[in-house]
């Protein structure tokens, strides 16, 4: 109970992080995999959102289990991300910054935080159906983690300023974010029309971009760990 306690608080060993951090993604791929084959008619992974697999109208079958697989890796995230917050607290302090300048980001990292966790878990709970409650949590979740994150790196990066090859991760997110939001808004080209039309598909992208969200959050995971365990870092 005691470890628990502390996974959740971000005081765990890094090795049961990086177990857990493994698993997820493992659980997650593995029930979309296999619940997507009772999913009527067929599911494709760039015609039908993630939220199609917990709908209870569109995927009767396997709905439930979804979301509760859905609801177990939102627990492991939430751990996984109060293990970088924690260590970004640690970090602060380690680099003794002004008291007013680790204030801030204190209250913005834990705003964050919680937005993304309350997100991710609200997705979980509250299917498709439910249209707007289910967006808003999906938006809370999206934004939250996608501003969190680079507020994180950008922050660690500007302490290693000869090191801006370590920003191509959240580069390379930013990019797959906004064209997970705009890309699918625009008709497909001529040109495209033929094949790659999953280009222009906003399940495509949100695929994506949630794998690339998983992986930015491994690589920041590593990054505050490498901050701190640096002794050069000013």
């Amino acid at each position: 109970m005691i470890y628990i306690v502390r996974f959740f608080q971000g005081n765990a060993s890094r090795l049961s992080y990086l177990i857990f951090y493994s698993l997820n993604i493992l659980l997650f791929l593995a029930g979309a995999l296999i619940l997507s084959q009772f999913y009527p008619n067929g599911y494709n992974f760039w015609e039908n959102t993630i939220s199609s697999l917990g709908s209870y109208k569109k995927n009767p079958i396997g709905a439930f289990w979804w979301n509760l697989i859905l609801f177990i890796f939102a627990i492991i995230l939430s751990g996984n991300i109060s293990f970088i917050y924690q260590q970004i607290q640690n970090l602060n302090n380690f680099l003794t910054l002004k008291q007013s300048r680790n204030k801030r980001i204190r209250k913005i990292n834990l705003l964050l935080v919680i937005f993304a966790i309350v997100g991710i878990f609200g997705v979980s709970i509250f299917p498709e159906e439910l249209g707007v409650i289910h967006v808003i949590f999906a938006v809370m979740f999206y934004f939250g983690i996608v501003i969190w994150l680079n507020i994180v790196i950008w922050w660690a990066i500007s302490l290693k300023r000869s090191r801006k090859i370590l920003s191509i991760p959240i580069v390379f997110l930013d990019i797959v974010f906004i064209l997970t939001l705009f890309l699918p808004e625009f008709s497909v080209p001529f040109l495209f029309q033929n094949y790659a039309t999953f280009l222009f598909s906003f399940p495509f992208w949100e695929w994506f971009c949630f794998l690339v969200i998983y992986f930015v959050i491994g690589y920041a995971n590593w990054f505050v760990l490498y901050l701190k365990s640096d002794t050069k870092i000013k």
